[in-house]
C-alpha cells in the first residue's frame, strides 16, 4: 500500500432526523466512521439493520458514508480520512466491523481528537498510528466472527456462555441450559462445529487467561491454576503442556523479561 497520509480527523453527530445526505468517497482516499454513541441502520449483507456502538464502517473510493441514522437515537461517530492512493479497488478491510471493547474505543477516540486538534503532534505518526489500530480491530476477530456467524443459535448461545463465564467453576449442564438444549446436544454440535468437545473448548479459554497471568504476575502457579478454575493442579500441568508443548514454569521463564536479551 502506498504512503498514508492522515488528512482529517472530526467528530460527527447526527440531529434527531432521518435526512441525513451521504458523501461519496473520492478516489485515491479512504474514510472511517467509528460509531461511538446512537445508531445508524446499514445493510452488511444480511438486509438493512441497526448498528450502533463499537462498528467501523471502513469506505474506500465509490462508497457513500452511513446516513440511515435512528431519528430517535441520532448516532455520533469519530471521522477519519486518510490519502492513500487507493482507486477503488483494493478493499484491504472489510466494509463493516466491530470494535468490541467500548472503553477502549472511546479512549482512542479521546485521543485521536486531543493529539490531531491539539497542533502539537507528529501528523505522521499520529496518522499510521490510527490507520494500523483502526485495521487492527476491523480485522482481528474477522475470521472468528464469521466462523460464529455460521454456527446454530443454540452453539452461539453456549459459546457466548463460556466466553463470558470461562472463569468460573461452570459445567456443562449449566453451559446446556442456557443454550436451551440438552447436553448430549451440546456435545454433538461442539464436536460437528468446532472439532472439540465442550470441555476442551472450555479448558482451552483457560489456558488463555492463565499464559497473560503468568506472564504478567508473579502469583505461583497453583494459586493461577485454582483461579483459572482447573480442578487440581495436575491437570492444569497436563491440559496446558497438551496446549503449549511446555510446562507452565517453562512458559513463564521463557517469556519472562529477564531472557527477552539472551535468546
Amino acid at each position: 500500500m502506498p504512503e498514508i497520509q492522515l488528512e482529517r480527523i472530526g467528530y460527527f453527530k447526527a440531529p434527531y432526523h432521518s435526512n441525513i445526505r451521504p458523501n461519496m468517497i473520492s478516489p485515491g482516499y479512504e474514510y472511517i466512521e467509528l460509531l461511538a454513541d446512537g445508531e445508524v441502520y446499514f445493510d452488511s449483507g444480511n438486509g438493512k439493520k441497526p448498528h450502533g456502538c463499537g462498528y467501523i464502517f471502513w469506505h474506500i473510493p465509490g462508497d457513500y458514508t452511513v446516513h440511515d441514522n435512528n431519528a430517535g437515537f441520532p448516532y455520533q461517530c469519530l471521522c477519519v480520512l486518510f490519502k492513500t492512493g487507493n482507486n477503488g479497488k483494493d478493499r484491504h478491510v472489510p466494509r463493516c466491523s466491530f470494535w468490541d471493547d467500548e472503553t477502549e474505543l472511546k479512549s482512542f477516540s479521546d485521543t485521536m481528537l486531543k493529539a490531531f486538534h491539539g497542533g502539537s503532534c507528529d501528523i505522521g505518526l499520529l496518522g499510521n498510528y490510527a490507520f494500523y489500530r483502526l485495521k487492527w480491530e476491523a480485522l482481528r476477530r474477522q475470521d472468528e466472527n464469521s466462523r460464529k456467524n455460521e454456527y446454530p443459535l443454540p452453539l452461539k448461545k453456549a459459546i457466548e456462555y463460556m466466553d463470558s463465564n470461562f472463569m468460573e467453576n461452570i459445567s456443562v449442564e449449566e453451559i446446556a441450559g442456557y443454550a436451551g438444549i440438552s447436553v448430549s446436544h451440546l456435545f454433538l454440535l461442539f464436536r460437528k462445529h468446532l472439532k472439540e468437545s465442550p470441555h476442551s473448548y472450555l479448558n482451552s479459554l483457560r489456558i488463555a487467561e492463565a499464559k497473560q497471568m503468568l506472564v504478567k504476575s508473579s502469583e505461583n502457579i497453583k494459586e493461577i491454576s485454582y483461579k483459572c478454575s482447573f480442578q487440581n493442579l495436575e491437570s492444569f500441568y497436563r491440559f496446558f503442556k497438551r496446549r503449549t508443548g511446555v510446562s507452565p514454569g517453562e512458559y513463564r521463564r521463557k517469556f519472562s523479561t529477564e531472557n527477552y536479551f539472551s535468546l
